[in-house]
């Protein structure tokens, strides 16, 4: 039996795409072209905005779930440029998927797994998994409460802004985090007024869905109103 493989210390990210068995049901290929183009048109979008010393993450899909892992240098010394690498794909498929009317929840941990262009395996998928399935709730990608090095890494960087605590105490990924504030604000008006049409169009008997794009809403509207407040105050000084 060929033992050569390992599962080594790595940065790891579980995402689900909400309601994926239910578009795959109402329509299989469309369903398929419509997260084929997601997926291709993040990767493309990650390799020209990610910084140089940031590298192409390892990436697996399986139907509506997708695993996103980098593996950590022993001494830690690419630490940072790991994670920043695995959160700046994550933001940017979740951002993607959002502009093709698709929503995304996952977790983000650091503990030994192994993932290549097969498979990927180990503890920290697990883990990865129930906090995206058993605590994210909302669409947004948690960090695990417990990877004390992922929050030490990004505190004390220059990314610390990408870092939000919710109400509930949990900390998560700002999807929105970008020093060209402004470009994102018409992103953000076409996805307050895709959300308040999927709000509207909701049978309101499903109240966990309802919960859901309410939350989604809210974080909208604050990232809205939070970036417009600082572009007068730039123009202020």
């Amino acid at each position: 039996m060929n033992t050569d493989i390992k599962n080594t210390l790595s940065v790891i990210a579980f995402l689900d795409i909400l309601g994926g068995k239910h578009i795959i049901e109402q329509n299989a290929d469309e369903s398929l072209n419509l997260v084929y183009k997601s997926y291709t048109e993040a990767i493309a979008r990650y390799k020209n905005m990610a910084d140089p010393d940031f590298v192409l993450p390892n990436i697996n899909i399986f139907s509506d779930n997708i695993t996103v892992s980098c593996q950590l240098d022993d001494n830690f010394d690419n630490a940072l440029e790991c994670i920043m690498s695995v959160i700046l794909f994550c933001t940017t498929l979740t951002a993607q998927f959002w502009a093709n009317g698709l929503l995304i929840r996952g977790g983000i941990t650091i503990g030994y797994c192994f993932s290549d262009n097969l498979m990927v395996w180990g503890k920290a998928l697990v883990r990865a998994y129930e906090i995206e399935s058993t605590i994210a709730i909302y669409p947004r990608i948690v960090i695990d409460p417990f990877a004390d090095e992922l929050f030490d890494f990004l505190s004390n960087s220059k990314y610390k802004k990408i870092i939000c605590r919710d109400f509930d105490g949990l900390y998560f990924i700002d999807v929105f985090f970008s020093p060209q504030v402004s470009s994102i604000l018409p992103f953000l008006e076409f996805l307050i007024d895709d959300n308040t049409r999927r709000i509207n169009d909701l049978d309101d008997k499903n109240l966990k869905e309802r919960q859901k794009l309410k939350w989604l809403q809210n974080y909208y509207y604050e990232k809205y109103d939070d970036i417009k407040k600082s572009l007068n105050n730039q123009q202020a000084l």
